[in-house]
This record gives C-alpha cells, structure tokens and sequence, in this order.
C-alpha cells in the first residue's frame, strides 16, 4: 500500500470523527488541523526517503544513467485511472530533481536516456520482444535471455546512457530496495538548504 493511500484512509477516518463532532466545540477545532498534518507527515517521509536514495546512488556511482521519460504526458495520458496517482506518488520528477542537484554537487555524471522500448528490448542481442505491461519477466525469442523484466530494461538504459554496450555491473538483478531498509540507513541524507 503507498504513502497517500494509507494517509487517505487516516484523513477519511479524522472526518468521520470531525463530523461526528459537535459544531463549534473544541473538539471539533482539535482535530480540524489534523488531516493537514497527516498530509505533511506523508510528505516529510517521501522526501526523507527521495534524499536517502538519492544520496546512496551518488556515493556508490560515478555515472548514474536515468530514463528521460515526460513524467508530465505520462500522469495525463496515463493508461488506467490508478496510473497517474501512482505516477504522482512515486514522485519521479522530484526524485530526478534531487538526484540531479546532488550528484552534480558531489561532481557525479547524470546521463539522461531515451526511454524507447527500453523494456521491450533484449539487453543481450537487441530485438524487440513485445510483452504486456504485467508480464514482469523478459524472455527474448532471439537469443534466449531469461531475465526480471526491470533488470533488462536497466541495461538497456545503461547501454543507451553510455552509446555504447557495457559490461553489467553485477552478474545477477540486484535485490528490490524496500523504504523501511533505506530509512534503516546509518547514514543520514544532507539537509535541504535553500541560499
């Protein structure tokens, strides 16, 4: 479940109590703030986690290669009704932003790539294997590759990053990163100062 859906479940239960409240009592002012602060927690916790990411991708990597995708087009044109809530969510335009500031400040390269058929593409020969956006593993008919579909689509981001096939970094997918392993992390992202 993400960030806003569990904070829409919190702010729709304060409004129950809010509306069982009587009107003018201070009750009712007591929990009147509350749903503004369940928001700005939800908010507080997604930039703490976009800092911490962002800040271990650029101590572990010297070149960091992120899909160009129009986040924007993405959210209006998204193809089901949850698409351009999860989009938002996930906040990918900001985590590009951070990402791009912090590793310019830590003297990182940030490549921007074509994000074309980045998923459809084998990583190893390079045909195109057409696949639903829930078949989640890539099987290419050319030349056999069995992978996790997001890793593939990490190498063809890398290779289109570079212009040039790379040896990969790593012989196996890396391990998914959960939000409760990178807040665990002992060290603390910089503080946002503004000036």
């Amino acid at each position: 479940m993400n960030l806003s859906k569990i904070g829409d479940i919190k702010i729709k239960s304060i409004q129950r109590k809010i509306a069982r409240t009587k009107k003018g009592s201070n009750n009712r002012q007591k929990l009147k703030d509350k749903p503004d602060k369940v928001r700005e927690r939800i908010n507080n916790q997604r930039s703490d986690f976009l800092r911490k990411l962002s800040w271990m991708y650029v101590n572990d990597c010297d070149i960091i290669c992120v899909e160009d995708l129009d986040v924007r087009g993405l959210k209006e044109n998204g193809g089901s009704r949850g698409t351009p809530r999860n989009i938002h969510d996930a906040s990918w335009a900001r985590f590009r932003f951070i990402l791009s500031y912090k590793a310019r400040s830590a003297g990182r390269k940030l490549i921007p790539a074509d994000p074309h058929n980045t998923s459809q593409r084998c990583s190893s020969c390079g045909g195109i294997v057409k696949k639903e956006l829930s078949y989640r593993v890539h099987e290419c008919l050319y030349c056999g590759l069995s992978s996790d579909r997001d890793y593939n689509a990490s190498r063809n981001i890398l290779f289109s990053g570079m212009e040039q096939p790379v040896a990969p970094l790593e012989p196996k997918p890396l391990h998914h990163i959960y939000v409760m392993q990178v807040l665990a992390m002992k060290r603390d992202a910089l503080p946002f100062r503004v000036g």
